[in-house]
């Protein structure tokens, strides 16, 4: 199953976030997270995301985690931790591909309930 637009949204809202540096781009993040609410107003179909928490011994950044991420997952740095959040899209998914690819990369995640 593809992603929704919703899905595509949340993602792109995701990453907006995600690379945020200075200066603060509030427009561009106001504009997704609008045309997101929107989206799920009108009620398109939306799974569950996907997440799964970095673990900090190997002290990975988050620009390396990303690097091993499809598209339909972004890395997102929380204050408790550095995490993997998506959607499963078609063979792209949490456990079968994101934890396997980074787990190559000697990144340990355990995936969030």
């Amino acid at each position: 199953m593809a992603l929704s637009i919703s899905e595509k949204l949340d993602i792109e809202l995701l990453n907006a976030i995600a690379e945020n540096e200075a200066p603060f781009d509030g427009d561009n993040i106001s504009r997704i997270a609008t045309s997101l609410v929107y989206a799920r107003a009108y009620g398109l179909p939306k799974r569950e995301r996907r997440s799964a928490r970095v673990s900090p011994s190997r002290g990975a950044t988050q620009k390396q985690v990303q690097h091993y991420l499809p598209g339909n997952f972004v890395a997102v740095q929380y204050a408790s931790g550095l995490y993997v959040i998506g959607y499963d899209n078609a063979g792209w998914t949490l456990q079968d591909y994101v934890i396997p690819r980074l787990a190559s990369g000697l990144i340990a995640v355990s995936e969030v309930a």
